[in-house]
């Protein structure tokens, strides 16, 4: 599609492969998406500046879906090297680490979060728990896996996860589903709930004794 709109407009080749990069990936299309941006890579003219961050994210996204985690770190890495990382691109990076259960290496990136978020792993509230509001999806898991390393002592965590982005593409709860699923497979004797009466966005992990 994105060729023949070329052809027809005499745009440049890097101008096409531009734009069936952005539509591959609007598409979900990781093949094709892939197939881009080589071909992009290959000109002298290429600057991954010239991608819109968000089109970026969303590219380590699917490659990550699409199991090829390693174009995913590799295009990340391109971000990190010519200063265009942003917050929402390493919440993405760190979240298909988690997804492919590199636990280890997405606790590296979150570690390095300062460069974005406060120091603390979230913010501290006497009823509510710690804020996870901005957080993403992986950053959660990771939030909480430092919340246990620091005090290994603890039986219970109560976060604020908040209801969720309210659109027929992220269903409510999305981020407690995903944080109760890494509980049900990394955490044996833990469970999840909601503890608060009139205030769903706030989830509890608590070790049962």
């Amino acid at each position: 599609m994105a060729y023949d709109f070329a052809e027809r407009n005499h745009a440049s080749c890097d101008e096409c492969h531009y734009k069936y990069f952005f539509i591959a990936v609007k598409e979900g299309n990781f093949e094709e998406a892939t197939r881009a941006y080589n071909e992009l890579k290959d000109s002298r003219s290429f600057q991954t500046t010239n991608i819109p961050n968000a089109v970026i994210g969303k590219y380590i996204e699917i490659a990550a879906k699409s199991g090829d985690l390693d174009t995913a770190i590799t295009v990340y890495q391109a971000a990190i090297d010519n200063g265009s990382l942003d917050e929402v691109m390493q919440g993405i990076m760190i979240t298909a680490l988690i997804n492919h259960r590199c636990y280890e290496e997405a606790q590296e990136i979150f570690g390095r979060a300062p460069a974005f978020k406060v120091s603390e792993t979230g913010r501290e509230l006497e009823e509510l728990g710690y804020d996870f509001h901005g957080y993403s999806h992986g950053e959660g898991v990771c939030a909480i896996r430092s919340l246990l390393t620091l005090n290994p002592e603890q039986t219970r965590i109560r976060v604020m996860t908040g209801q969720g982005n309210h659109s027929r593409h992220h269903p409510l709860f999305e981020f407690q589903r995903y944080i109760q699923n890494y509980v049900i497979s990394e955490m044996p004797g833990w469970s999840c709930r909601q503890p608060l009466r009139g205030n769903p966005g706030v989830y509890e992990i608590k070790l049962d004794v």
